[in-house]
């Protein structure tokens, strides 16, 4: 099989604002989980990997109208985050529903 092109990422189609807006509709306050759930995924971008984004994963489930719950476990699920301090960090952030989610 050949191997197609890659696609260019995330932070290179949009600022992190633009990306909120596409996501949520607005900038959501920066309180709110789904603020905080993007700025941790959009930070691990500059992490090499071989699968996808969670970031373009949540722009498609976002598409198909699922709730901000899935958004921010879409988010947060990404490879290039997922080790016992994440996980510690997603309890203390997010709670242990969302880290349960998560991890699991």
């Amino acid at each position: 099989m050949e191997k197609t092109r890659p696609q260019a990422g995330i932070a290179q189609r949009f600022s992190f604002e633009d990306y909120l807006r596409q996501l949520t509709g607005g900038v959501p306050d920066v309180s709110r989980p789904i603020y905080r759930a993007c700025r941790i995924a959009w930070d691990a971008q500059d992490k090499p990997s071989d699968l996808p984004s969670s970031l373009d994963v949540a722009l498609i489930l976002n598409e198909l109208g699922v709730d901000e719950t899935t958004l921010i476990v879409t988010l947060l699920s990404d490879a290039r985050l997922l080790n016992d301090d994440f996980f510690r960090l997603i309890e203390k952030e997010f709670g242990k529903e969302i880290q349960h989610l998560v991890k699991n």
